[in-house]
């Protein structure tokens, strides 16, 4: 019978209950006096990072969550109902960070031009042989949001 490293489901569902937490931190700081693109770019990272985590622990769980309800095992699975928890709080912060970037947009521009880009972008654009469209930050961001629901 095939079983969960429940360790590393435990460390994992952790490690994405304090990037929540992170999160909400950023979140907080949204439209407020210190605002400022650094923590823009926290809470894209922060925000990548907890759908990342979120992914992981859904792969290594429901497999057997489905193995166990096939075979009629009932579902009791401490690991689980904290997935799931962690999950409603991550959608409950994804509307709140899509109404607040919206309401609050951000020129991100000079923040991440100060970015390396990828090596033959940057040659070409020095080399002026074509012009790169300016991102939308703002509108990326939302629709990368958007993408999540």
């Amino acid at each position: 019978m095939d079983y969960i490293n429940y360790s590393a489901i435990e460390v994992i569902i952790e490690e994405l209950n304090n990037i929540l937490a992170v999160f909400r931190d950023n979140l907080v700081q949204t439209a407020k006096p210190h605002d400022c693109p650094e923590i823009r770019d926290r809470i894209r990272e922060t925000r990548r990072k907890s759908l990342e985590l979120c992914k992981t622990a859904h792969e290594i769980l429901m497999p057997q969550i489905k193995k166990d309800v096939a075979e009629g095992i009932p579902v009791d699975s401490q690991q689980l109902i904290n997935l799931v928890c962690c999950t409603q709080l991550f959608l409950r912060e994804l509307r709140k960070c899509y109404n607040l970037i919206q309401t609050n947009p951000m020129d991100m521009t000079a923040f991440y031009e100060k970015r390396p880009r990828s090596s033959g972008v940057s040659v070409l654009d020095k080399l002026v042989l074509f012009k790169i469209q300016p991102r939308d930050y703002h509108k990326e961001e939302l629709q990368s949001i958007i993408r999540y629901f």
